[in-house]
């Protein structure tokens, strides 16, 4: 490039950039480099570019970005001129313009905003959340009657979680919620039944069986969101994989010729009984609380002589015969064998007898068989919880010596509480 250009292309930039530099004459004469400084300089002056390379920028907003499902938004996506593209949760809309009103229909709710020229490709996401309060969760109905607030051992008991608001007599029970909502589940756990320190729940009833479905009839009437109990009651599974019925109950098998009763004989004391409810909502979301009730004493003599006819008296749970076994294998144990305790509770599966457990295809387990090794020794050296690799281990060992009438031998439960070895993982 000669002077002269250089001089040009200064001259242009000058006018350009709206810099007031003299110009020179033909007969001025500059050597190269100062030219070549002047064009340097002209280039780093502020606001002055002589090539526009700057890369196209996409920004999108919603506004309110929160408020009550379902409310109205706006989505505001600022780029050069081009096409957008809005990606809602149910739809897809194309259009000129970068605005676009929208309805927040979910309590997560989002949207892709993608602009284009036909030679650059933006993309970016938006987020609104809805601020609808979960349901609120009062204690439930027991047997449609407000003023009980107690649970009879072995009785065929209503568990209602319908809304019923408070009156001058009684208190608001039941779910409160503005839109749809459903029970996800209802459980029912006796405080003094227990097996390896985890309370065992109760069997828990929806006539007629709908799967995933908590309903119930009762005394002739159809109640929603709601389910049988009959406390301190487990029951073992039927073929069809729901417990028997301790009387007919839709959809459920009931055996005439025998009680399936895990813990048939067996007397409870004054105890406190767990009731927890998880619900869902309209949005999918889980709620879930829990409920003390009292549950009254039960004295052998005061069983239905439809339970066990013959016997006269009763033993106490702590000295319970029953069978545990897990849904996945294909052994049982006896209940007071330390491999029950390793079985997680949820997948755990009750008998009355070892007949029952044979008929349903499995062996009694023979770890826990006289004369066969347990987990570890009773007797000689006293082992730490240092010595276990987990607390499942010392938990095993602990259950193991205390079904071998060695109680805890090695002291592995310092507090008492039925758990061994606490902090180890």
């Amino acid at each position: 490039m000669s002077l002269a250009d250089l001089g040009a292309v200064a001259f242009v930039a000058d006018e350009a950039c709206g810099h007031d530099i003299l110009p020179h004459g033909d007969e001025v004469k500059a050597t190269r480099a100062v030219s070549v400084l002047l064009l340097t300089l002209l280039l780093g002056l502020p606001g002055c570019f002589l090539f526009d390379s700057a890369e196209p920028t996409l920004t999108a907003v919603i506004g309110p970005v929160q408020g009550h499902v379902p409310y109205s938004a706006q989505i505001v996506a600022t780029a050069p001129p081009g096409t957008f593209t809005f990606t809602l949760p149910n739809t897809t809309i194309v259009q000129d313009s970068g605005v676009l009103e929208v309805l927040v229909d979910s309590i997560t709710w989002s949207a892709t905003v993608t602009w284009t020229d036909g030679s650059s490709l933006k993309t970016t996401t938006v987020t609104a959340t809805g601020s609808n309060a979960r349901p609120t969760i009062n204690r439930p109905l027991i047997n449609g009657v407000t003023s009980q607030w107690f649970l009879k051992p072995r009785e065929q008991t209503l568990i209602d979680f319908s809304y019923r608001p408070a009156s001058m007599t009684s208190p608001t029970t039941g779910v409160h919620y503005d839109e749809e909502w459903s029970i996800h589940e209802i459980v029912v756990m006796c405080s003094e039944k227990l097996l390896c320190n985890q309370r065992i729940r109760d069997s828990i009833y929806c006539p007629p069986y709908e799967t995933g479905v908590y309903h119930a009839i009762f005394k002739g009437a159809l109640h929603e969101n709601a389910c049988i109990v009959y406390p301190t009651s487990t029951y073992e599974p039927s073929t069809n994989g729901i417990p028997y019925a301790p009387v007919p109950e839709e959809g459920y098998t009931y055996d005439t010729v025998q009680n399936r009763s895990v813990f048939k004989r067996v007397v409870f004391p004054a105890q406190t009984a767990i009731i927890r409810v998880v619900v869902r909502d309209h949005f999918g979301r889980m709620t879930s609380k829990e409920f003390e009730i009292p549950v009254l004493a039960l004295s052998y003599t005061q069983l239905p002589t439809s339970y066990e006819p013959k016997a006269s008296s009763g033993d106490l749970f702590s000295d319970a015969q029953y069978f545990v076994a897990s849904k996945d294998e294909t052994v049982f144990h006896q209940s007071w064998c330390y491999r029950a305790c390793l079985i997680p509770e949820a997948s755990r599966v009750y008998y009355a007898d070892s007949r029952h457990a044979e008929e349903s295809g499995r062996t009694l387990g023979p770890i826990c068989l006289v004369g066969q090794p347990g987990p570890c020794a009773c007797t000689g050296i006293k082992l730490n919880c240092e010595d276990f690799d987990s607390q499942a281990d010392a938990q095993a060992c602990f259950e193991y010596c205390r079904s071998m009438e060695y109680g805890d031998i090695h002291g592995l439960d310092s507090d008492n509480d039925g758990v061994a070895c606490e902090d180890l993982p």
